[in-house]
């Protein structure tokens, strides 16, 4: 099969093919990262997204970068949950990109799988609980 983009001829071994994207999120005092790294490589990844701190928890451009680059059929890979994301409403907007994208999320340490039926759930589940959180602060 070749692919025609835009004139520009692509040889098979050039298509892209879906990845699995890991993310790795260090803290403020620098921890060590070796068991992130382990368990990122041990799950498959094919590259790792490394943010170092910030000033600000939302400043994450190498998760912004890998979000805006996800592709159908990518897994985006991290360890735990406050890896990548401050709040609910970040992680639901972090799993609503991915999905709007055509690419799923899977954190290691409580075994969400957002292309899993059962990650579907959590994923309206966090909606839910993004919108109860939303009417309490208005209240």
């Amino acid at each position: 099969m070749i692919v025609v983009d835009i004139g520009n001829t692509i040889s098979n071994s050039e298509v892209l093919m879906p990845s699995i994207i890991g993310y790795l999120r260090t803290d403020i005092d620098g921890q060590n990262v070796k068991s992130q790294l382990d368990l990122l490589k041990a799950s498959g990844v094919s590259k790792i997204g490394q943010e170092k701190p910030a000033g600000t928890k939302r400043n994450r451009s190498q998760l912004d970068n890998l979000i805006a680059n996800a592709r159908v059929g990518d897994t985006v890979v991290v360890t735990s949950l406050y890896r990548i994301a401050d709040n609910t409403k970040h992680l639901l907007e972090i799993v609503e990109s991915l999905k709007a994208a055509g690419a799923s999320l899977k954190i290691i340490d409580n075994g969400i799988d957002t292309s899993t039926p059962h990650g579907e759930v959590i994923r309206v589940l966090l909606v839910a609980i993004t919108d109860f959180e939303r009417q309490v602060m208005r209240e």
